[in-house]
């Protein structure tokens, strides 16, 4: 029997001990460890600005205590030649255990991870992605904004989301991961 929003989803920050099943879902979603390796080695850096967890609680179970089924994971990036944007974040990776996936796991997870982040007055979000999912949570192509990545990616795979209204006014240049993100 496939999973279902019958059972009770919560969105949630990460805890200690989810770290093990957040390699699981980064491993199965993407079918290899590289993605699994930069959270570890961005959480064990202290370099997480954000990282959430979408938890199937089935009957029986305190919320709480449900599995998790999907994660996000936020960082710093640095944009433009080392100075660093007004709490800009890069958002990734994102996954979600794939026999959760098409059943609205990752935008529930997506939205309320944005949320937060706007609450948090964050200025701007960053992605490497596909064009056509982020666009829905509002993202735009990052050469609108003047921003570049240091890499060849395909056409509108790079976005931004400017969280806090002209965040970005006057802010172009390339944007930089961490460079855990290359330790992975």
């Amino acid at each position: 029997m496939s999973p279902s929003f019958e059972d009770p989803l919560l969105v949630r920050a990460e805890l200690p001990e989810d770290a093990p099943a957040i390699r699981r879902i980064n491993e199965a979603a993407f079918g290899r460890t590289a993605e699994a390796g930069i959270v570890d080695v961005l959480r064990t850096k202290g370099a997480v600005i954000l990282s959430m967890v979408a938890v199937s609680s089935p009957a029986g179970c305190g919320e709480a205590e449900g599995l998790p089924v999907a994660h996000a994971l936020f960082s710093p990036v640095t944009i433009g030649t080392g100075n660093t944007a007004a709490a800009a974040v890069g958002m990734g990776p994102v996954a979600v255990l794939p026999e959760w996936q098409g059943q609205g796991v990752g935008t529930m997870l997506v939205e309320t991870s944005l949320e937060i982040l706007r609450m948090a007055r964050l200025s701007a979000v960053v992605v490497l992605g596909h064009a056509r999912l982020y666009a829905r949570f509002g993202f735009l192509p990052a050469k609108e904004w003047g921003l570049t990545l240091g890499m060849d990616v395909p056409q509108g795979a790079f976005m931004v989301l400017e969280l806090q209204a002209g965040a970005l006014a006057g802010t172009a240049g390339e944007v930089r991961y961490r460079p855990e993100f290359s330790e992975g």
